[in-house]
Order: structure tokens, then sequence, then C-alpha cells
């Protein structure tokens, strides 16, 4: 019997990376933006999921203020991963890993900030780990330009250590300079 694991995200990417799962030996759940995930769920046993990929889905921000098209960004798109994430959680195995990619962009036109998009994430995955306290589930943040055979990888070996860190450190932002990188790096926390 196969491992099962969830893909959601914006459709072109749930195809490559549902594709790479696959391969790996994973039964996968295609939920692309737009498909209902409770719906998609019903059926599925609770505990059931050995993994979650969550990629980002496509926003759009027309809001005709700059503090409405981040408020927009953020609800739509960086905010309503958390609640897909809460209504997935109860289907994770006690075992499961979530992984989580980065990449929702706010648009050219709307201020951005990519550490604190990285955070937010970040917080997401201790916030799924805080909710499968007692359980071994494992939650990692990973950057948008890693590959559908590299997510793969990741979710195969659970986000392991290893993985989980070097994950992290390929999400900080390229463009800092030496002392805010080691910054970041130092404060980057082990769950484990």
């Amino acid at each position: 019997m196969s491992d099962k694991a969830l893909v959601t995200g914006s459709p072109a990417r749930v195809g490559e990376v549902a594709a790479a799962l696959e391969e790996a030996g994973y039964s996968v759940l295609r939920v692309p933006e737009g498909d209902d995930v409770v719906a998609a769920l019903d059926g599925i046993e609770s505990g059931s999921l050995d993994c979650y990929v969550q990629l980002p889905k496509e926003t759009t921000v027309d809001a005709p203020s700059l503090i409405g098209r981040v408020q927009q960004f953020l609800s739509a798109g960086l905010l309503a991963r958390f609640d897909q994430a809460a209504a997935i959680v109860p289907y994770l195995a006690k075992d499961g890993c979530a992984v989580f990619v980065a990449g929702n962009l706010p648009g050219a036109a709307t201020p951005d900030d990519r550490c604190a998009r990285i955070d937010l994430l970040r917080v997401l995955a201790r916030a799924v780990l805080s909710e499968c306290e007692g359980s071994d589930v494992r939650a990692v943040v990973v950057a948008t330009d890693r590959s559908p055979a590299e997510i793969a990888d990741i979710a195969r070996r659970r986000g392991d250590q290893a993985g989980r860190k070097a994950a992290e450190v390929a999400a900080l932002p390229g463009e800092l300079n030496y002392a805010d990188w080691q910054r970041e790096y130092l404060s980057l926390t082990s769950e484990e």
C-alpha cells in the first residue's frame, strides 16, 4: 500500500509536484486552487495522509490603493493558506509531513517584504507542529525555486533535520548582506 499525499496550490504546479510525488511512490490527491479542499477530503479517513504539500496559489491584487492591494494579497494568498492547513491537519498521519512551498508574490505594483512572507509560512509550519503536539508530524518551509523532484524528496524524507535546515536556508533572501544573512540563519530554530 503506497503512502497518501495531498497537493494543493496553483494548477500548473500541482500537476508537476503531484507527478514527482507519484514517481517517489505516493498515491496523490490533487486539489488545484479553485477546487474545494474540504469536499476533496470527503471519504478520506482522518489521520491517513502521509504528506501534505501546500504550494502557493495565484492571487489577484487589483484594489485601487497600495494598502488595499497588500490587504488583498495577504488575505487571499498567505493568510488563506492558514485556513487550508487547518482543514487538512486532522487528516495528517501521526508521522506525516507538511511541506509549505513559498512563492505567493504580491505583484509588481504592490509593496513586498520577502522575509515577512517567509516568516508567515514559518509561523504556519510551527502552528501545524503545535496543533499536532504529541505526534511525530513534521513541517517544513521550502523556497519557491525548488523543483518538483526536490519537493518530492523533501516530502519523502519528511523534512528531516538536514533537509529542513537546508530548505530554511534556501528560503533566505539572496540579496541580504552577510551580517543580515547570519542573523537570519542563526534565528532558524529546530523543532527537535
